[in-house]
């Protein structure tokens, strides 16, 4: 493998000087030299690294000088070098950049910019997924894409369309395209020779946008193009499911070729109190799937000999979790049962176990799980209700002044 590439397109290809590339005209440099990717790109490598050493390449990071143009002075930049092992092939490669393509979501031009091999040899398997759709190809990117909070619909299309135009290559990005009767935000049409339409929508809070946007999307002819709409600002948690409910496949009202939703934005629900319940909700999740857990292995166990090291587990499990400081119940659970130096040493000792013992720390286990639940449960209904009537006081106040014929915006959780 050639140790002088194409720092942008990987191509080892020279023009006749021997100083630039032949296939773009940019720099050159050694494999040694950093790869120059975004930052984001950066972040996930260096975050699979472990996975990436099994594909055969190793991620180091090396620090480097450059000129900061707004300061004039050098500043510190962390770069990456790719390191090939000696073993790497064209089935790792194959591998290589699947895994870059569907697990990491690397646009093409991010992949090429690693010099892994000729640029022809990457892009032919980066679209070798059988026929690559422009669906396919637009939609990892429509999530990836990461707007500022714009004041104007117009602003977030002009976003997008410059974030495929940068990650898309060959292929043709247009925006307010004319498609029967009507225009289309974005359309995008690779070399594959297929076609998506991308719908975006700011701030869908009326009845009377989401009725617009269901008369753009129905003029589009979703049961024979492929669609993406993106939802960006802040939107109605009611209207964006009434809108799943309407295009998703299992619904069965309507058939649809190819349809995605993207929300690039938080709902009306995200809100202080809400985030707590979610919060709860998730804690007590993964609680109540320790306790299951242990509990179905310490019930099953038969030989009373290995009662100890399966203790010795969920002794492990409680303090990970921090569980015997979470209530009353978990600390005498504990401490009568967790305590024990032979449970701490997991032997699998003889005797010390009778049947009356094994009963009672069965019983035991069977009051810790349903205590625990019960509480968390009691309180996450106490905040859900209070949470629902502060939402019906609201919507009472606003019908109330809807009536008195004064100007009503959208009600808010205080």
């Amino acid at each position: 493998m050639s140790q002088l590439r194409c720092l942008v397109c990987g191509s080892s290809r020279l023009d006749p000087e021997k100083y630039k590339c032949e296939r773009c005209g940019s720099a050159v440099g050694l494999r040694t030299e950093e790869c120059y990717v975004n930052d984001e790109t950066k972040k996930k490598l260096i975050s699979h690294a472990d996975r990436l050493s099994q594909l055969g390449i190793r991620i180091e990071q090396v620090q480097t000088l450059r000129k900061a143009a707004d300061v004039g002075t050098a500043v510190g930049i962390i770069g990456l070098v790719i390191v090939l092992a000696e073993s790497f092939h064209h089935g790792l490669l194959k591998e290589l950049v699947a895994y870059l393509r569907d697990e990491l979501l690397l646009p093409e031009k991010e992949i090429l910019s690693l010099r892994l091999d000729e640029p022809e040899e990457i892009l032919k398997l980066y679209r070798n997924r059988t026929v690559t759709s422009a669906f396919d190809s637009v939609l990892p990117l429509v999530k990836q894409w990461k707007p500022k909070p714009f004041p104007r619909e117009l602003n977030y299309r002009n976003s997008l369309v410059g974030y495929l135009l940068k990650n898309l290559c060959d292929a043709r990005v247009e925006q307010e395209y004319r498609h029967l009767g009507t225009t289309v935000d974005i359309y995008v049409k690779n070399d594959s020779n297929s076609a998506v339409f991308v719908e975006l929508k700011r701030n869908l809070n009326s009845k009377s946008e989401y009725d617009r946007l269901v008369g753009q999307i129905e003029s589009l002819q979703p049961n024979q193009n492929s669609i993406i709409v993106v939802l960006c600002g802040h939107s109605s948690q009611m209207l964006v499911g009434r809108l799943m409910d309407k295009y998703t496949p299992q619904s069965g009202s309507l058939e649809c070729r190819k349809f995605a939703l993207v929300l690039k934005s938080h709902l009306k629900k995200s809100r202080s109190a809400e985030r707590f319940l979610s919060k709860r909700a998730k804690q007590r999740q993964d609680f109540r799937a320790v306790l299951d857990l242990h509990k179905r292995r310490i019930q099953a166990t038969r030989i009373t000999n290995n009662l100890y090291a399966e203790l010795r587990q969920f002794r492990e499990a409680f303090l990970q979790h921090g569980l015997a400081d979470k209530s009353k119940i978990n600390r005498e659970f504990f401490d009568k049962w967790l305590t024990d130096p032979l449970v701490e040493m997991g032997e699998t000792l003889a005797g010390g176990w009778t049947q009356a013992r094994v009963a009672e720390l069965h019983a035991d286990l069977d009051r810790l799980t349903r205590k625990r639940i019960a509480g968390h449960k009691s309180a996450y209904s106490k905040l859900k209700k209070k949470l629902k009537d502060t939402q019906e006081i609201s919507d009472m106040r606003a019908e109330h002044m809807k009536k008195a014929g004064l100007i009503v915006r959208h009600p808010r959780l205080r």
